[in-house]
């Protein structure tokens, strides 16, 4: 077994923070905030492997909270949030995308949402082009990367 390096424990805690404060029962609305701390940090460079391990640690984190099984009545599927963009399932993928306001929450982010749009459902990739995301994405991208090659000088 190999040890977690500190981006991948920052990463994990954080998920684990953010199921454990995020039931599914509540109305009120999900708080990404150690979240993005966290993805914020991360290169990308090694998208791909981040988005996996993402996509494993937040379905362990699910699987290991605490949920009512037998309060049938209670709805026990965790809302839809941007950690979705990293789901197996092609239709929280769609639905995450759907669900994005108009800003991104940082350059990790909007790498998946990028990502997204080249994705191998249908559906999901004509998310966001109905709703003229992409050329706000692409905005975005636009004065990040300025911003970038502004503080490397």
């Amino acid at each position: 077994m190999t040890e977690k390096t500190e981006l991948e424990l920052k990463v994990s805690v954080a998920l684990k923070e953010f199921v454990e404060t995020n039931r599914p029962s509540n109305k009120v609305k999900p708080n990404l905030s150690a979240v993005t701390t966290a993805t914020s940090e991360l290169p990308l460079t090694k998208l791909e492997y981040w988005e996996r391990y993402i996509r494993d640690e937040y379905d362990n984190a699910l699987a290991s909270s605490h949920s009512n099984k037998w309060a049938f009545w209670q709805k026990n599927t965790p809302p839809v949030t941007l950690l979705d963009l990293c789901s197996w399932d092609g239709f929280r993928r769609e639905k995450a995308l759907r669900a994005i306001g108009q800003t991104v929450l940082n350059r990790f982010f909007l790498a998946l949402v990028l990502r997204r749009l080249n994705d191998w459902v249908p559906q999901v990739r004509q998310a966001k082009l109905r709703k003229a995301f992409f050329p706000k994405c692409l905005l975005t991208l636009n004065l990040l990367m300025l911003r970038m090659r502004f503080f490397s000088l």
